[in-house]
């Protein structure tokens, strides 16, 4: 391995190229996955990711990066937070993330909320979300449609874990606020 990197200050050869991905490709791919949780955005990851990597090939020394595979496992997920940045700012919730995820959040408080989640219905669910402030957006995407852990949301956001935790939790609240105001003013009329 340590042949590879003597002549950095030349771009990688194809056949280089070829080797390093293939060697790494299953840990890059794991890696992005476990961050987007879409099999498609995390091909595109993996192919940003080794492409960042061969374009800055010399930069790498391990006595300062570590190993090499340890670097290329950092850039895949500096490039994962970096689309869902991206992602999260075009406000993209699709219909069909909502539809596969808004029924399973997990609050048994009483036959009321029940209710409402009976009358959901998606465009409804969608609209509620984006109206929400961005911080609170961001936290039900992550939590919801992506199935992050308290812990790495904190992460991504630079909040602890249990300020990660209220915050999802005041999210979700918010919602089903809004839900229920419009609804009840619906049955009012």
């Amino acid at each position: 391995m340590k042949k590879l990197f003597l002549a950095r200050s030349e771009p990688l050869d194809l056949s280089t190229q070829r080797v390093l991905y293939n060697q790494f490709y299953k840990i890059v791919y794991r890696t992005a996955y476990k961050y987007c949780g879409d099999p498609s955005m995390a091909s595109d990851i993996v192919q940003e990711s080794f492409i960042r990597a061969f374009k800055y090939i010399s930069t790498y020394k391990e006595e300062v990066n570590g190993s090499f595979e340890g670097w290329l496992v950092t850039i895949t997920k500096n490039e994962a937070i970096k689309q869902l940045q991206q992602r999260w700012k075009r406000n993209e919730i699709y219909l069909e993330e909502i539809n596969n995820h808004i029924m399973d959040i997990p609050d048994p408080i009483d036959t009321i909320e029940e209710q409402v989640v009976e009358k959901m219905n998606t465009a409804e669910i969608n609209d509620a979300i984006n109206d929400l402030p961005l911080h609170y957006r961001q936290i039900i995407l992550l939590r919801l449609f992506h199935g992050y852990s308290y812990k790495e949301i904190g992460s991504l956001l630079d909040l602890t874990e249990n300020a990660a935790r209220q915050l999802y939790h005041r999210a979700k609240r918010e919602v089903k606020i809004r839900l229920q105001e419009k609804w009840s003013a619906t049955d009012e009329e």
